[in-house]
């Protein structure tokens, strides 16, 4: 998923941009205007989502540098 993570982010941001057009449309029905208004709530659920996987990601990248830091640490200090 990590991998993917760009052209799903391209694809969540066009479907969010579409939305968020819709609502600004005037005349809508008010289904059309309540769809338009979850499909981007829903967008931005995705996006929150997707900030937390980034986030998550660059954690734990950090707790693996500094793992990887004590162990050659620890390495020299028993030579």
């Amino acid at each position: 998923m990590l991998e993917m993570r760009t052209n799903i982010n391209n694809a969540l941001t066009t479907v969010l941009g579409n939305a968020e057009l819709l609502t600004l449309e005037p005349g809508l029905p008010a289904t059309v205007q309540a769809q338009a208004d979850t499909i981007r709530n829903m967008a931005l659920r995705l996006h929150e989502i997707f900030r937390r996987f980034a986030s998550i990601e660059k954690e734990l990248a950090v707790a693996a540098r500094e793992t990887s830091n004590r162990a050659v640490h620890a390495a020299a200090g028993k030579r």
